[in-house]
This record gives structure tokens, C-alpha cells and sequence, in this order.
């Protein structure tokens, strides 16, 4: 009879380790992925906002996946922010960052971030 309880208890035991593991890899990859993600919305914006040389690119931009299995859109629109005056500063951008995988598209990332560029014949840069 002792043996028959501690087979079930180790049995038991080893089923609640199984779970735990399998629990800890599925993280593991939804972890991976949202880094991926990260990554990439990262490397868009830079791209985007860095790369744009005299002229922000207003509007929506996608960048199709690349071989991460991330595919990005990007939307830049001027935000309308006032000084302590009243006066609307007028070299203020919303830049909003919207990452996909591939593979689960229910992994979406967004971001969202306030960007300073002076457009060229908006003041020079």
C-alpha cells in the first residue's frame, strides 16, 4: 500500500512539473516575440523619423515584415500643443508605431512617442 501512495504522489509530483515547464516555455515565446517586436518598431523608427532627412514623411508608412516576422505601420501627424503663451509649438509630432508578428497577428504592439523636427521651411533645422 505505501509503495501504490508514493508511485501516485510522485506520478502527481511529476504532472505539476510537466504543467510548469510547459508553462514556462510558452512565456519564454511570447517573451521572444514582444522583443522582436520592440526591435523592430525601434529599427522603423529610426528609419522613419531619423532617416527622413529634411522632411518628416506625414501620414501612414508600412513596412512590410522583414526576417523577424514583424511588419510595422508607422502614422506621423503634427501635434497640436500650445506654449505657456497660447502659441502653438509648431515642431511637435506624434509618431505612433504599430508592430505585428507575422506568424500570431494577436501579438500587436503599439507605441506612441512625441518627436521635435524642425520640417526645412518651417525655421530651417
Amino acid at each position: 500500500m505505501e509503495i501504490i501512495v508514493s508511485i501516485a504522489l510522485f506520478a502527481l509530483v511529476g504532472t505539476a512539473m510537466v504543467a510548469a515547464l510547459q508553462h514556462m516555455a510558452k512565456n519564454s515565446r511570447a517573451s521572444r516575440s514582444e522583443i522582436a517586436i520592440y526591435r523592430r518598431i525601434d529599427s522603423v523608427l529610426a528609419e522613419a523619423v531619423f532617416g527622413a532627412g529634411d522632411r518628416l514623411p506625414l501620414g501612414k508608412t508600412a513596412f512590410p515584415a522583414d526576417g523577424s516576422g514583424v511588419s510595422v505601420v508607422v502614422e506621423i501627424a503634427p501635434e497640436n500643443l500650445l506654449d505657456a503663451g497660447g502659441a502653438t509649438l509648431d515642431s511637435l509630432y506624434r509618431v505612433r508605431a504599430d508592430g505585428m508578428l507575422e506568424s500570431d497577428p494577436a501579438m500587436t504592439i503599439q507605441t506612441e512617442r512625441l518627436v521635435y523636427f524642425r520640417q526645412q521651411g518651417r525655421g530651417g533645422r
